[in-house]
């Protein structure tokens, strides 16, 4: 069985999709946290993260490495069959792109920690400019439906899911307007694999100052 080993900075950022669709596959992997200046450098030595120099790195069986996250979770859908139902090329576009707009929804949460003004940027940027477009499209998509294009789960539905854990922990009040959100976030975390990774030391929490510290002295901007 491969051996998965992720680099990051200790904290969600842009590894968080990558992390719950492997938890949705039922992998297990080891985290490699990235705290200071050394650990980056010894990475872009390594010459693992080329060609951009960017995590996150996903190492396969210490010898195979994968960067630019949607990449990777794109080839771990393909190679774990992670489109449910979904068999031609154009049902798979159509899981695709549902993994594309989540994975868009996702990435106006990542900025968040690093805001001088946390508050202003929750209702102005988050509340009132991302769950605003959002929340309404994916209420639509699960009506009647129980995950985002059909009846079985697709790696999409692990990419949203990634998104709505930050917009519970953020905005609840906000997101508990949208019954068929709420129930599809219930109905994924019911599931085996979810319900393993929910008190799994890889599932991260609220990054908080800590997490934007690493993120800083990593990058060297400290």
């Amino acid at each position: 069985m491969p051996t998965y080993k992720l680099h990051y900075f200790p904290g969600r950022g842009k590894a968080n999709p990558l992390r719950f669709v492997m938890a949705f596959a039922g992998l297990e992997w080891t985290e490699a946290g990235i705290r200071e200046r050394k650990d980056f450098l010894e990475l872009i030595e390594s010459e693992k993260i080329l060609p951009f120099n960017q995590v996150p790195l996903l190492v396969v069986d210490d010898e195979t490495f994968f960067v630019q996250s949607g990449a990777t979770i794109r080839y771990l859908a393909n190679k774990l069959e992670l489109f449910g139902e979904a068999s031609t090329v154009e049902e798979k576009y159509n899981v695709d792109c549902h993994a594309e707009g989540s994975l868009d929804f996702y990435n106006r949460f990542v900025a968040y920690p690093f805001s001088d003004d946390k508050e202003k940027f929750l209702q102005e940027q988050i509340i009132g400019v991302a769950m605003a477009k959002y929340m309404p499209i994916f209420d639509g998509l699960l009506k009647g439906k129980k995950f985002l294009t059909g009846s079985t789960p697709t790696y999409a539905d692990a990419i949203l899911l990634a998104a709505l854990e930050f917009a519970f922990d953020l905005a609840p009040k906000e997101v508990k307007k949208y019954p068929n959100v709420v129930a599809f976030n219930e109905r994924m975390w019911a599931m085996d694999n979810f319900a393993k990774f929910k008190t799994s030391p890889n599932r991260q929490p609220l990054p908080d100052d800590l997490y934007v510290h690493h993120v800083n002295a990593g990058l060297g901007r400290i």
